[in-house]
């Protein structure tokens, strides 16, 4: 019986532990796509109707980066495939929020990096 209760123990504090780092991970995320938006703010100065669907598209980003790297691995073939189309899929969510100079601009800033 002891045995049980220890294993059973053992069992929850490994759930518990699991959902800190998956939550540490969200964390993350958010913060840098806080930090990205603001960044382009900064250079291209739009409104805060425009920071809010930037933040959205660099968070939804990352959680994709993320879970890819998560299922595939990072040195893998389908990695790199996804990876690709998801960074075009991201830059016609960037280009349908911007206006067009200012995708010219983010674009020119992306290219620099």
């Amino acid at each position: 019986m002891k045995k049980i209760i220890t294993f059973c123990f053992f069992a929850f504090a490994l759930v518990i532990g699991t959902q800190n780092v998956v939550a540490q991970n969200k964390l993350e995320i958010n913060k840098e796509a806080n930090e990205k938006a603001y960044e382009l703010r900064k250079q291209l100065k739009f409104s805060d109707d425009v920071l809010e669907e930037t933040y959205q598209a660099y968070k939804g980003k990352a959680l994709k980066k993320y879970s890819l790297a998560k299922h595939h691995g990072v040195d893998t073939p389908a990695y790199k495939k996804n990876m690709a189309t998801l960074e075009a899929d991201f830059k016609a969510k960037m280009e349908s929020i911007l206006t067009e100079e200012q995708y010219s601009r983010f674009v020119i800033l992306n290219e620099s990096k």
